[in-house]
């Protein structure tokens, strides 16, 4: 094969949303083509509320790997109001992993009334919330008690999409053994309707069984799965077209809850997004 490719080993600047923010909006990231014959691909990173028109930027650590297998930190991005566009050189043929990894995010949690609410300041004009503290998720420090028990929730998250230039590669689908991972059964570039997509989900190398995994598509209802007792999971597709990958973990079904939670938040929790197409 042709030489590896190169770049700057500087990280780019660590940015993120906050608590509420990424509780409404979609992070992601997007190539402008899964496949391609140029030297050069586009990555735009965005979140979205409206799969996949960017809404609001995000920023973080941007990586590739080449078909080679060397992984090496992207600075060529642009960060604008609603997206960001990272540039990477396509130096040899071969599948490329791109990954963008977002700075941990810390959140405080209070109980109240039986409900756990994200502790934060309110969001709008006049900085006051509009609603009552019974029909809301979260509780401005104002509103705390003097005694109140805060804990804290760290939250980590790691997008990736692969990009193939002429003929596909396998050696990116290599899993590293660290955090929240999913392993492909097939190269990304292949993925058929009549096919589908098998692949493991895992953590620090290990699966994980009755894991849930949601796949959207625009303007579809999520398709959601579960890792059997090996962490496996076969999805299938009704239609081609571009999808997300979302895996929490821990299990979180309350994470989006407009309400509070019933049941108190891990201390940590990871999450996995995978942007990729299906062929007809």
């Amino acid at each position: 094969m042709a030489r590896s490719l190169k770049l700057s080993s500087t990280s780019a600047t660590l940015l993120f949303l906050t608590s509420s923010f990424a509780m409404a909006h979609t992070p992601y990231i997007l190539p402008y083509h899964f496949d391609t014959k140029k030297d050069v691909t586009t990555i735009q990173a965005s979140a979205t509320e409206d799969f996949f028109i960017p809404d609001h930027a995000i920023t973080g650590d941007f990586s590739v790997t080449s078909p080679l297998g060397l992984t090496t930190s992207i600075i060529d991005a642009t960060t604008l109001k609603e997206v960001t566009l990272a540039q990477i050189q396509l130096a040899e043929d071969g599948t490329y992993r791109i990954a963008l990894k977002t700075k941990p995010r810390v959140s405080k949690y209070t109980q109240i009334d039986g409900r756990w609410l994200n502790v934060r300041p309110a969001r709008g004009a006049g900085g006051k919330p509009k609603e009552a503290l019974s029909e809301r998720s979260y509780v401005t420090p104002e509103e705390l008690a003097t005694d109140a028990k805060v804990i804290e929730s760290t939250s980590s998250r790691t997008l990736e999409t692969f990009v193939t230039k002429g003929r596909g590669s396998d050696k990116v689908l290599e899993t590293t053994g660290k955090g929240l991972e999913i392993k492909l059964s097939k190269n990304p570039s292949e993925i058929y309707l009549d096919q589908g997509l098998e692949f493991d989900v895992l953590f620090d190398g290990q699966p994980i069984k009755n894991q849930t995994v949601q796949i959207e598509q625009a303007g579809k209802a999520p398709l959601e799965f579960k890792s059997d007792a090996k962490g496996h999971v076969k999805a299938t597709f009704k239609e081609a077209g571009t999808y997300l990958l979302e895996v929490t973990y821990p299990n979180d079904p309350e994470s989006h809850s407009e309400k509070g939670r019933k049941t108190q938040p891990s201390a940590t929790s990871y999450n996995y997004g995978l942007t990729f197409g299906v062929s007809q």
